[in-house]
């Protein structure tokens, strides 16, 4: 993993809500799927975003 994507991922990480962190720790399998979920969509979203930050960088680059 590279540093960016490394640093990415950590930050959407931290940044996880309260009842995302708790439920990660439930005994309800679906109260800890739904969170599991949840937090991997907040980790797509945020490379995503960086992805589309460095493309913007690029772009503005070569101009």
């Amino acid at each position: 993993m590279t540093d960016s994507l490394s640093r990415t991922v950590t930050e959407a990480i931290s940044r996880a809500p309260a009842w995302i962190r708790s439920d990660l720790q439930a005994k309800d399998i679906l109260v800890r799927i739904r969170a599991e979920e949840s937090l991997a969509a907040r980790i797509v979203d945020a490379i995503l975003k960086a992805r589309g930050a460095e493309a913007t960088i690029a772009d503005d680059d070569q101009n």
